[in-house]
């Protein structure tokens, strides 16, 4: 029961004080909790590398963004030499957590 709750703690990034877009939260969490995902983490992360394709290079060792901009430059460059039409669309996850449902994720 007590891995389930956090103590988040506003630090302030930048820009007026009074505003509380200008604040992040870190959460502070149980010790035995981390210990216990640490070693989950690095269990899991072999066996993770061997399932995740090699189109995924985000948020994982020995690989950068980087690999994919030159991809897509490349697909780009060959699109235009071969004249085919392409349609691209661009994401922004950076907002993903603002919009998450609070209750479901206390509940969870």
């Amino acid at each position: 029961q007590e891995w389930k709750l956090s103590t988040v703690c506003p630090i302030h990034n930048k820009g007026d004080v009074l505003d509380c877009s200008n604040y992040r939260g870190i959460s502070l969490l149980c010790t035995t909790y981390k210990i216990f995902s640490n070693i989950l983490f690095t269990r899991l992360s072999s066996y993770a590398e061997n399932i995740i394709g090699d189109y995924q290079c985000g948020f994982r060792r020995d690989r950068s963004t980087i690999e994919q901009i030159y991809n897509l430059r490349h697909i780009l460059e060959k699109t235009k030499e071969f004249q085919i039409n392409t349609h691209h669309l661009f994401i922004d996850f950076k907002t993903a957590y603002d919009s998450i449902n609070r209750e479901l994720l206390i509940d969870a």
